[in-house]
């Protein structure tokens, strides 16, 4: 319902004006008709600052987890180095333990090869795999010991003591210039334990009544060195290859 307001200073003049709850009806609908179409069609609006915090909050994340990585790969390197280093002190605190249990048994069971060496004219032993004949028909009463089984039989033989060998050989084994530069290489030690004790002379132990003695580890050395020096000797000699087999293992017993 209109109601009409006249000027009284403007007689002809008159102005329609609407209710006042109608004016605020149309008023609340066209703004809320104008707040949705401005926020259906609005862009959002960032304040630059706000867009700094949000990289800067970025790049701090990124920064913290590539601290994270390289301290734990630095925690895992010490990790390992310690480990290493424990193990190393306790396999060098178990090492000289170990080298005294090895020397003892070394000592109590079999002389060591870094001091001493066994040399033996009796129980030598071959076993030859290979079906051959022997080199020459003289070959058989050879290899029969012709020297005996002892120092008495072998003297009554004809046979010599050999300083290389430590055995009784067959005059045609025996080579005495060989064994003569062999005894003058050094005063050479011989004794009757495993652990050198009890020496015995070099004139008693080049007697050849002893079955067994020790001697240092470079007798030893030196010993295989002459071995091979006596075989290609005996090799360049007349006949060498009958008696070849008989010196490389005196009073051998060989099996076949």
């Amino acid at each position: 319902m209109a109601r009409a307001i006249i000027s009284f200073g403007h007689l002809s003049r008159f102005t329609l004006r609407a209710p006042w709850w109608k004016k605020q009806q149309d008023y609340a609908a066209v703004k809320t008709s104008e707040d949705e179409e401005t926020m259906d069609t609005a862009e959002p609006v960032y304040h630059p600052n706000m867009l700094r915090r949000v990289a800067l909050g970025h790049i701090d994340k990124s920064t913290r987890m590539i601290k994270f990585i390289f301290f734990s790969f630095v925690m895992l390197l010490v990790l390992a180095f310690v480990v290493m280093f424990i193990s190393q002190l306790v396999f060098a605190s178990n090492q000289p333990a170990q080298n005294n249990v090895q020397k003892s048994k070394m000592n109590t069971a079999s002389p060591s090869p870094q001091t001493m060496h066994p040399t033996s004219s009796y129980g030598h032993a071959i076993y030859d795999g290979h079906l051959h004949p022997p080199a020459a028909k003289g070959m058989r009463s050879i290899l029969k010991s012709p020297c005996g089984t002892n120092a008495t039989s072998a003297r009554a033989a004809g046979c010599h003591f050999d300083i290389i060998s430590f055995a009784w050989l067959h005059h045609k084994c025996y080579d005495a210039e060989l064994s003569k530069s062999f005894s003058s290489i050094h005063e050479w030690e011989w004794f009757l334990q495993p652990n050198r004790e009890q020496p015995v002379l070099a004139s008693e132990a080049l007697s050849g009544n002893y079955p067994v003695l020790y001697v240092n580890w470079e007798y030893h050395v030196r010993h295989c060195t002459y071995m091979w020096k006596k075989m290609h000797r005996a090799i360049l000699k007349e006949n060498g290859l009958e008696t070849i087999d008989w010196y490389i293992a005196p009073d051998a017993v060989v099996k076949r």
